[in-house]
């Protein structure tokens, strides 16, 4: 499941726990959408090591934030989309 703020699934007509697709520029994955304010606006939040739905898959090998240097897996553009 992927968390999004309940305002960003209103914007983009998602219900609770349908399925969207989880997007980045290298790909998507599917997942369902667990709507909560548990994430602010803007953010969405997923739990990884789902060999079934692998948020890695969306990350470039390599990938580095640019201010730190530390590994990008926790932090990355995205989109929530009906599939």
């Amino acid at each position: 499941m992927v968390d999004i703020n309940p305002k960003d699934a209103r914007d983009r007509g998602l219900e609770p726990r349908q399925w969207v697709d989880l997007a980045t520029p290298r790909g998507s994955i599917r997942v369902r959408a667990n709507v909560t304010e548990y994430v602010p606006p803007g953010v969405v939040n997923m739990l990884y090591g789902f060999p079934s739905a692998d948020a890695n898959e969306l990350i470039e090998p390599g990938y580095r934030d640019p201010i730190s240097g530390y590994p990008g897996f926790k932090s990355l553009l995205c989109e929530v989309r009906k599939p």
